[in-house]
């Protein structure tokens, strides 16, 4: 989604989608921590001096251009999307990848308009989404991927999620997904050991304290069981 070349591609997909009735989404993601100009060097960035777990680098911290133009590229992203046919665009910010790390107190330790109060560290999701509706329209229908807590101490808890929820609906969003936490917890969330549906208490927190519809998943694992929590009104969809 990085380029306006890619948007006859995505075009003939959706198409492809909408022809047989479906709808289709697109996720889009400011991924891990390596980033690449073009024609530069990869580097290990992030909001801030912290590693995520014992023995990892740290990460240069993202300036505050380098956040604001994040915030544009994310806004011409979500115009592409729209542009090449997409329903729905989808943003991942959770797992501890940057968007997740901004609105943590454990990894955000930032001085400037980003970091600070709970306001300050959440001010790139607002910006993200307000481009992305400036430049796709109003319209736009945006779904936002979150742990339903960071697993990490001093990170983000489960009532604090539940606050990110209700910021996040405030801003616009309309769908919010919620999966576990930060792959370096070294919590287990997906093997096969974990009980089925283990962790569907989270999703089922934030929907009591949101309005919009909520997204969960994570071990569930069938068709039965799926249309089984639907049913029991525990969440609206199944990922």
């Amino acid at each position: 989604m990085y380029d306006d070349k890619f948007i006859p591609g995505i075009r003939k997909l959706t198409d492809a989608c909408h022809a047989y009735g479906a709808k289709v989404g697109v996720e889009l993601a400011f991924e891990e921590n390596y980033a690449k100009r073009r024609g530069g060097p990869f580097e290990y960035i992030g909001p801030s001096d912290v590693a995520t777990r014992a023995g990892k680098q740290r990460p240069r911290p993202l300036t505050t251009a380098e956040v604001e133009e994040i915030v544009e590229q994310f806004g011409e992203a979500a115009r592409r999307a729209i542009e090449g046919g997409f329903d729905l665009i989808h943003i991942l910010g959770s797992a501890g990848y940057p968007i997740a790390q901004f609105a943590s107190p454990l990894t955000n330790r930032r001085t400037d308009k980003y970091g600070g109060s709970f306001e300050k560290r959440l001010r790139l999701h607002a910006e993200i989404i307000q481009s992305m509706k400036k430049k796709a329209g109003k319209d736009a229908i945006i779904s936002w991927r979150m742990g339903g807590q960071d697993f990490m101490p001093g990170g983000n808890t489960l009532e604090d999620s539940v606050k990110i929820a209700q910021w996040l609906e405030k801003q616009g969003v309309q769908v919010i997904n919620v999966t576990t936490g930060w792959h370096d917890s070294g919590q287990p969330f997906i093997q096969y050991f974990v009980p089925k549906a283990n962790w569907i208490f989270m999703g089922e927190r934030i929907k009591k304290g949101i309005n919009i519809p909520v997204i969960v998943g994570t071990r569930i694992v069938d068709p039965v069981m799926a249309d089984k929590i639907i049913g029991e009104g525990r969440a609206d969809m199944i990922y």
